[in-house]
């Protein structure tokens, strides 16, 4: 269960856009639908205050379920018809001391599993090297003492790690590896600062090597041992300007990591082996990652080579030969091209050689792709589908898009494959059997499954990669567009014509919103079975684009730019994941393929699924 966003201004803005709390109504945590702090132990009074002053906020907001087209409307209309149910459930759960007892009891258990990852993530750090200290061991019990964990679970988990990996334990040297000109420090630091200093040498880090990340991570061990986080940044820069003296005194053409700190070779002939490395240890350490131009960055471990050439083709330049080591580093995959290149200076783009566009159809044949790749059905009967890859104009410019869908941009997609339905009830309760009960009511197995957030349609995928062995995940917007439009620029998944029940679930003379369509029949009040409309499905035969129940993406919402891009897949964090498609709810204007929408990651309701994309290998 999360921790708990407990914002509760006084008074509540009308605005929703000035306080997060309104989009708690439906967390799985009781106390946050009211915006209370389980740890405050709140009172009955207040507990029956907060629910009247929530439902006070919602009834304001009720007529704008009359005015469909009002972004506040489309922002808060889940809520509009559920949230007094939810609020008032909180209500009774919390009032009922044997449910709030159990409630407390569940959220303490959870924040113990949450501290207990934090602790093994720091234990990991730990031994990293090999080997665990006294002193690392004494930090590790009292940062786990100060996350609520028992002295007995410290131990056991230590126990269990040592045994599980090898690490042996060491009695404390009698002295510590120096780093440049930092004071010596003992085995027994007299004080915070001093065993946070010690704690940076142990990393043997310099600042070039230092991500953001494992800064974050030294910043929280110092708050651990109590230093301030100010304090703690200005002694992180203090030895990093020392280990940055340090590697710049030693040879620059040796300059290996090790995997526990020693010295650096100095002096002729002084040359690292492979004995100062791990590459094993070090690829556990740092993976693959893509960075925001789509381009993947490789890991490259440590490791000697025989640097040029005694052939007897080689160039004068390329002797005599040296050993060479090299440390750990990553390097692209690709090299940077045109459209990465003209994001940072787009101006660039008069100079490209003739021909070379963006990674287009010139670049790729999607009729060698197709026989390559052919479609396939998982393991849950959904087959999938084979999106060679291709170029579209991303968004819209017509007058009825919305300001979300502009500016216009050429994106370039590389082949995937795509789910042909939504996933459906019994696909999901595969994964997650509880979640039978919250269906739709007369919803059956074939029904797309709802009341999922895009965290838990993560999860799902993670779950059916792990079964398949493949690498299945949600679409990214980018990706769910171009299946939907091709590469026609067409307005909706069929094509341009519109206003017929044939093609798609949306709000017709089944549904009861002010803006139904009473001229139009679909067949259904609310969601429908996939499959059901065939005469709706994309240029490459995937149903259910619009209409039915909204899609989650993979992408976090960020306005669009102009800028060509390739494989965009937005930020990689935000406070709100793109849904896409439009639903049974929807007026048929905006079943449009080029339609956005975006909700915290969290949020789920009873037109929101999804379904899988898969990629090639």
């Amino acid at each position: 269960m999360p921790k708990c966003n407990v914002s509760f201004p006084v008074p509540l803005p009308d605005d929703p856009h000035k306080w997060e709390g309104w989009n708690n109504y439906k967390s799985p945590n009781f106390y946050e639908r009211l915006c209370l702090d389980p740890t405050a132990n709140p009172s009955n009074e207040l507990i029956e205050e907060r629910c009247r002053e929530l439902l006070r906020w919602w009834q304001k907001k009720l007529p704008l379920k009359n005015q469909p087209s009002n972004p506040l409307a489309q922002l808060l209309r889940a809520g509009l018809d559920e949230s007094s149910r939810y609020l008032t459930e909180a209500r009774v759960e919390l009032l009922d001391p044997e449910r709030r007892l159990l409630l407390d009891e569940q959220i303490a258990s959870e924040e113990q599993a949450e501290a207990l990852a934090e602790f093994q993530k720091y234990l990991a750090f730990a031994i990293g090297d090999g080997t665990l200290t006294s002193d690392e061991e004494k930090n590790l019990a009292r940062f786990g003492s100060e996350r609520g964990l028992t002295k007995q679970l410290i131990v056991a988990e230590i126990d269990a790690e040592l045994l599980r990996s090898g690490v042996q334990r060491l009695q404390p040297p009698a002295t510590l590896p120096l780093m440049g000109a930092l004071p010596t420090q003992s085995a027994g630091a007299a004080n915070p600062q001093e065993e946070f200093l010690r704690m940076l040498r142990l990393s043997g880090l310099d600042s070039f090597e230092m991500t953001d990340d494992q800064r974050d991570a030294f910043i929280n061990m110092a708050e651990s041992l109590g230093i301030d986080p100010g304090e703690a940044e200005d002694l992180v820069d203090l030895y990093l300007e020392e280990a940055d003296a340090a590697s710049d005194a030693a040879p620059p053409a040796i300059r290996v990591e090790t995997a526990r700190p020693e010295p650096r070779p100095v002096g002729p002939g002084a040359e690292p082996t492979s004995a100062q490395v791990n590459p094993a240890l070090e690829r556990v350490r740092y993976s693959n990652f893509k960075n925001s131009l789509s381009n993947e960055m490789l890991f490259i471990p440590s490791g000697e080579l025989v640097m040029g050439s005694e052939a007897p083709d080689a160039a004068p330049n390329e002797r005599p030969v040296a050993k060479v080591a090299v440390s750990r580093f990553f390097l692209s995959r690709y090299l940077v091209t045109n459209a990465a290149y003209e994001e940072f200076d787009p101006s660039h783009r008069r100079k490209r050689m003739p021909g070379a566009g963006d990674p287009t159809s010139a670049q790729v044949n999607p009729a060698l792709e197709r026989v390559r790749y052919s479609n396939f059905k998982n393991s849950l009967s959904n087959e999938m589908l084979f999106i060679p890859s291709g170029e579209l104009v991303m968004g819209s410019e017509a007058l009825d898009a919305a300001p979300n869908e502009r500016p216009v941009a050429k994106v370039a997609v590389s082949r995937f494959f795509l789910s042909r339905y939504l996933v459906t009830n019994a696909a999901y309760e595969e994964f997650d059997p509880s979640h039978r009960r919250k269906r739709m009511p007369g919803a059956g197995d074939r029904y797309p499954v709802v009341h999922v957030s895009s965290l838990d349609a993560i999860k799902f995928c993670q779950w059916l990669s792990s079964r398949e062995r493949k690498k299945y995940r949600l679409p990214t917007e980018a990706e769910w567009e171009y299946a939907a439009r091709g590469t026609d620029g067409r307005k909706f998944p069929w094509g341009n014509y519109q206003n017929r029940g044939d093609l798609a679930n949306f709000a017709d003379r089944n549904t009861v919103f002010a803006w139904s369509d009473r001229d139009l029949d679909d067949g259904y009040a609310e969601t429908s079975p996939v499959g059901v409309y065939p005469l709706g499905a994309s240029p490459f035969g995937v149903e259910d684009m619009a209409g039915n129940v909204w899609e989650w993406c993979l992408d976090y919402y960020t306005p669009y730019t102009r800028a060509a891009k390739v494989n965009p897949r937005g930020p990689t964090a935000g406070s709100r994941r793109v849904y896409r498609g439009g639903s049974w709810k929807s007026r048929f204007n905006s079943l449009r393929a080029t339609a956005r929408n975006s909700n915290a990651p969290s949020f789920s309701c009873n037109d929101l699924g999804f379904r899988i994309a898969c990629e090639c290998e």
